[in-house]
């Protein structure tokens, strides 16, 4: 074998290590996403546009109704 060839081989790995490589990049990959706060402030903004998307229409069926009844009171006069 030439020296070439040997240094393209991988060595053999056991099994524990992969687990243990598996575990370390999970653990590095959820402590990288615990740190990341984009994520908090995109659910912040949801919430926000739900808040004011609830408010408009509650304000529009209020509204809706409040003109309703004034339209009717309008054309029974």
């Amino acid at each position: 074998m030439s020296l070439c060839h040997t240094w393209h081989q991988t060595p053999p790995v056991r099994k524990d290590q992969t687990r243990t490589f598996t575990r370390k990049a999970l653990n590095t990959f959820a402590r990288a996403v615990a740190k990341d706060e984009d994520g908090a402030t995109t659910i912040e903004y949801g919430l926000f546009a739900a808040l004011v998307g609830a408010v408009i229409v509650g304000t529009v069926v209020t509204l809706g109704d409040n003109t309703e009844k004034a339209s009717r009171k309008c054309t029974t006069l």
